[in-house]
C-alpha cells in the first residue's frame, strides 16, 4: 500500500481516516476522532518509518545480538539495555493504564500493524527478520528510550566522569571548584570511599540506531512584540541530524474542526512540537537531573541498609545470540537502583554503585494523556497544564492566538536531599529518594508582559522551587536570542527566519575581549582581530578562534584536572565537552575572585591566554589556515547501512559544511561519541504566526526512509540553505 497525492481512505474499529501526501511528501490526514487520528499516525509512521521504529524496539528489548549482528559491542549494548529495564517497566505499567489511554495506544498500534502488513521493508528481508506486531508496551518503551539517550544520559555521563576521575586520584578541590556550588556538600569521607568502589560502565556503550536527543532553541513572542497582534511561535530542536531518515516525522492532522501540524517521534502518537488552530507548543531539553548514583555495600547476595542486610532483588535475563551460546545475565537491584557490575565476572562482595533513574521507578503514561489533550487546549494556560504531565525533562514554551506566551518545566524530578551530582551512601536510607516532587512545584513563568519567552537549554531554576537543574548548558544561545528579540519593538516571520539562521557567537566575543592585547599583528592575528564573530562556512577567523580556545582549555585541564591525553579523549571522543563546555569557560569569564583563585594560584589568566595564543600562532601561519566549512563537515548516513559498501554510495548524502557552533543560535557542532560521528544542529525549523493558519518549516531529511522515494532526503538542500516550505491545514 502506498500513499500517493490522491486520497486513500481506511476504516477501522473506532473510526475512519483519509490520507494524502502534499507536494513535499508530508501526510495530510483527516480523521473522525482522536482514536482515528492515532490509527492514522501509526499507519503513516509504519509506511514511512518502519525500519526506524522496529530497530528502536530491537535495541530497547536488548535483542540486537539475536536479530541484527552478534558481536561484542552489541552484546554490551544488549546487557546495558536489559539493565536499564525499559521493557520490564513498560510491561508493568501496561496494567495501570487508564482505559482511554490504553484505547488510544491500541488504535495507534492497530495503525502500525496495518502498515507493517501492507508494506515490505528491504532491510527486514536482508536480515531475514519479520517484525512482530506492535503493542502499547512498545510505545511506552519507545518513549522511555527517547527520554534516556542523550537526555537523562547527559547528567549520568558527567556524574560518572566525576566519580571515575576522583577514583583515579584527581584533585577533589579542582572538581568542587569547577562545579561549584553543586559539589560543595560532598564530604571528603565519601569521596575517599570511591577508591574502594568496584565500577563498571566507565564509558557508556554507544546505543546504535537510537537518535541522540539533546539541545534546542525555542521561543514565542507575545502579542505586544508581533506585527500581527497574535503570538509568533518558533521551534528549533537541535539533535543528531547526521543520519537518514530524519529523526522527526512531520504530519498535518485534521479532526473535529481542529488541525495539527508539526512533528512526532516514530513509534509515539501525538505531536511533540508544532501548533493547533489555537495554540503553539514545543520544548527544549531541560537538563533536569533524573539519574543518581549511590554507593552500596554488598555481601553474599545482600545489601546493607540502616544496619541490616537485605536480600538483593535479582532479575534473570537471557540474551540470545546469532552465532554464540545464549548469554545468561543476572541483574541485581537494591531499593535505590540497579547495581553496576562486570557481568562477565562473578559477583563478589564489596562496594558498588547503584543507579537510580526516575523513568525506571515511576510511571510515564500521564505523558500519553498530555499528547492526547495538548493539541485540543483552548489557550496557553491549558496547554501548559498538559505539558506539566510529561515525564521527560523539558523546557516547554506554549503560546495562543490571543498572544499569550508561557514557560512550563516538565520531568520526573526526584525528591532528593542533595544536588544530585555526586553519589551518597546507599546504606543510609535518609539518602534515598522520597518519591518525586509534585508537578506543581516545577518552574513556571508567564512571559506575556515581557513580550516573549525564550529557552535554549539554559538555567531555569527558580527561587523557592526545588533544585531541578544542576548542569545547564551555557547561556550564550539564550542570551543571543533575547538580545535579538530586544532590538526591535515588533517582529514578523521574516525576522524569525533571520534569528533561526544567526551565526554570531557571544562566547567568542567575550573571550576575544580578554585576548585582544595578546593577539599579535601577524597575518593570522589580523584575521582573528577582524573576524565578525560569525561561524559561516567561509570564515577563517572562526577556525583560528577554535584552535586557540581548544589549546587554552587543554592547558588548563592538564594543569588542574587530568592529563592532556585524557583531555584529548574527552574533547574528541565524548559528548562531555560539547554538553558542558561552559564549566571550563567559567574560570576564565567570571570575575568572582574568591571562587576561581584556586585555579590561578600558580599561573594567572593572562598567562594562560598568552601561552595558548602563542602556541596556536606557531602552529597556524596564515598559509595553513582553513575555513570553518572545511573543518566543520559531516555526512548524513543511512541509519543501518551508512558504513556498509557499496550501499553507502547511494544511501548517504554529503559531505556538507555545517555552519554555526556550540554557542551560536545555529548550534552547528560536529563531534564524535561512542566511536561514531555525531552532530548537534537544527533537526527541524518551525515558525508560525498564530494569526494565520499556515506555518513555515524545514526538516533535516525527508518524510520517507525509502532511499528510492523522492521524499527520502528532499529537504536537505533547503535545510542547509536556511530555506523553508509552507504547511497549510
Amino acid at each position: 500500500m502506498k500513499l500517493s497525492k490522491d486520497y486513500k481512505s481506511f476504516t477501522f474499529s473506532d473510526g475512519s481516516v483519509s490520507i494524502k501526501r502534499n507536494e513535499h511528501g508530508i501526510p495530510v490526514v483527516e480523521a473522525t476522532n482522536i482514536y482515528a487520528l492515532a490509527f492514522a499516525q501509526g499507519l503513516c509512521q509504519a509506511l514511512d518509518r518502519s525500519m526506524q521504529m522496529v530497530f528502536t524496539r530491537i535495541i530497547c528489548k536488548g535483542r540486537a545480538c539475536e536479530i541484527l549482528d552478534d558481536n561484542e559491542e552489541l552484546l554490551k549494548t544488549d546487557i546495558f539495555m536489559r539493565e536499564l529495564g525499559i521493557y520490564q517497566q513498560s510491561k508493568k505499567e501496561l496494567s495501570r493504564l487508564p482505559e482511554t489511554i490504553l484505547k488510544y495506544l491500541e488504535c495507534f498500534s492497530e495503525g502500525i500493524n496495518k502498515g507493517l502488513e501492507t508494506s515490505s521493508n528491504p532491510i527486514f528481508k536482508l536480515l531475514k527478520y519479520s517484525p512482530e506486531p506492535w503493542t502499547p508496551v512498545d510505545t511506552l518503551a519507545t518513549m522511555r528510550i527517547m527520554a534516556y539517550v542523550g537526555l537523562a544520559q547527559t547528567q549520568q555521563t558527567m556524574e560518572k566522569f566525576i566519580i571515575e576521575s576522583l577514583k583515579l586520584g584527581a584533585d577533589r578541590n579542582a572538581f568542587k571548584t569547577l562545579f561549584t556550588p553543586y559539589l560543595n556538600e560532598w564530604e571528603d569521607d565519601d569521596i575517599d570511599l570511591l577508591k574502594k568502589v568496584n565500577t563498571y560502565w566507565s564509558t557508556l556503550p554507544d546505543i546504535p540506531f537510537i537518535p541522540v536527543m539533546k539541545n534546542s532553541n525555542n521561543w514565542s513572542l507575545a502579542k505586544s512584540k508581533t506585527k500581527s497582534g497574535s503570538a509568533i511561535h518558533c521551534n528549533d530542536p537541535h539533535l543528531e541530524a547526521n543520519r537518514l531518515p530524519a529523526i522527526w516525522y512531520e504530519m498535518v492532522l485534521k479532526t473535529n474542526n481542529n488541525y495539527l501540524m508539526g512533528i512526532s517521534m516514530p513509534g509515539v502518537p501525538g505531536m511533540a512540537m508544532g501548533r493547533s488552530e489555537k495554540v503553539g507548543f514545543g520544548f527544549t531539553y531541560g537538563f533536569m537531573d533524573t539519574i543518581d548514583y549511590f554507593i552500596e555495600d554488598i555481601k553474599d547476595g545482600t545489601y546493607l541498609s540502616d544496619g541490616f542486610q537485605h536480600t538483593l532483588n535479582v532479575r534473570k535475563e537471557v540474551i540470545k545470540r546469532k552465532k554464540s551460546d545464549d548469554f545468561q545475565l543476572d541483574i541485581y537491584e537494591t531499593e535505590n537502583g540497579v547495581i553496576e557490575r562486570d557481568p562477565f565476572k562473578p559477583f563478589e562482595s564489596g562496594l558498588y554503585l547503584s543507579r537510580a533513574w526516575s523513568a525506571y521507578q515511576f510511571d510515564t503514561y500521564p505523558s500519553i494523556d498530555a499528547l492526547m489533550k495538548l493539541p485540543f487546549a483552548q489557550d496557553a494556560s491549558q496547554a501548559a497544564k498538559e505539558c506539566q504531565k510529561v515525564f521527560i525533562s523539558c523546557n516547554w514554551v506554549v503560546s495562543d492566538v490571543s498572544g499569550n506566551v508561557l514557560y512550563q518545566q516538565s520531568g520526573h524530578l526526584p525528591n532528593r536531599k542533595h544536588s544530585g551530582l555526586f553519589p551518597l551512601k546507599g546504606w543510609d536510607s535518609s539518602n534515598s529518594w522520597v518519591g518525586l516532587h509534585d508537578k506543581e512545584s516545577l518552574s513556571f513563568r508567564d512571559g506575556t508582559a515581557d513580550g516573549y519567552i525564550a529557552t535554549a537549554n539554559d538555567d531555569w531554576n527558580q527561587e523557592g522551587k526545588p533544585l531541578s537543574i544542576n548542569l545547564p548548558m551555557g547561556p550564550y544561545r539564550a542570551q543571543r536570542i533575547k538580545q535579538l528579540l530586544n532590538e526591535k519593538s515588533t517582529y514578523d516571520i521574516i525576522d524569525m527566519k533571520a534569528i533561526q539562521s544567526d551565526l554570531y557567537s557571544l562566547q567568542a566575543k567575550r573571550f576575544l575581549e580578554r585576548w585582544k592585547k595578546f593577539i599579535p599583528n601577524t597575518p593570522t592575528g589580523k584575521i582573528l582581530k577582524e573576524w565578525d564573530l560569525r561561524y559561516n562556512k567561509e570564515s577563517k577567523g572562526a577556525f583560528v578562534f577554535e584552535q586557540i580556545y581548544r589549546e587554552l582549555l587543554a592547558i588548563f585541564f592538564e594543569e588542574n584536572i587530568l592529563s592532556r591525553k585524557e583531555w584529548d579523549y574527552i574533547f574528541d571522543e565524548t559528548c562531555l565537552f560539547t554538553d558542558f563546555y561552559y564549566y571550563f569557560d567559567r574560570p576564565f569569564l567570571e570575575d568572582d575572585k574568591d571562587t576561581w583563585d584556586y585555579f590561578f594560584r600558580n599561573k594567572s589568566r593572562d598567562e594562560y591566554y598568552q601561552q595558548a595564543i602563542t602556541n596556536t600562532m606557531k602552529c597556524w601561519p596564515s598559509s595553513k589556515l582553513k575555513t570553518w566549512g572545511q573543518v566543520n563537515r559531516f555526512t548524513m548516513k543511512h541509519l543501518v547501512l551508512g558504513d556498509v559498501k557499496p550501499f553507502n554510495l547511494f544511501l548517504n548524502r554529503g559531505p556538507y559544511s555545517l555552519e554555526g557552533n556550540r554557542a551560536t543560535v545555529v548550534q552547528g557542532q560536529v563531534y564524535r561519541s561512542g566511536g561514531r560521528d555525531s552532530t548537534f544542529c537544527p533537526s527541524w525549523r518551525f515558525i508560525t504566526d498564530l494569526s494565520s493558519d499556515h506555518s513555515f518549516s524545514i526538516l533535516a531529511g525527508g518524510p520517507s526512509e525509502n532511499p528510492l522515494s523522492r521524499f527520502y532526503a528532499n529537504e536537505v538542500k533547503r535545510w542547509l540553505n536556511f530555506q523553508y516550505k509552507i504547511l497549510n491545514p
